[in-house]
């Protein structure tokens, strides 16, 4: 299992409330603009202000995590393998 956050999203230019599940390999979005994003699939990952930026295939996505913002990207630029976990 891994952390959540019930936030605000942005994908491009659209935003929305969801529920984001960071999970061991993949982000799961859950709401109005649901995807599951692989870590292998995200390019261009950011954080700052509390808000984790990255591009997704053709999407531009933006998550307001506030304080979990760096720690998020950490594990998302460094997931845990199998024997680390």
């Amino acid at each position: 299992m891994g952390r959540e956050l019930n936030t605000s999203i942005r994908i491009n230019r659209k935003q929305s409330q969801c529920r984001v599940l960071l999970e061991s390999q993949e982000l799961i979005i859950r709401g109005t603009m649901s995807r599951r994003i692989l870590f292998a699939q995200i390019r261009k990952l950011d954080e700052s202000g509390g808000v984790l930026r990255f591009q997704h295939g053709d999407d531009n996505l933006e998550i307001e995590a506030g304080t979990s913002a760096e720690d998020w990207k950490k594990r998302i630029q460094n997931p845990r393998t199998r024997c680390r976990k």
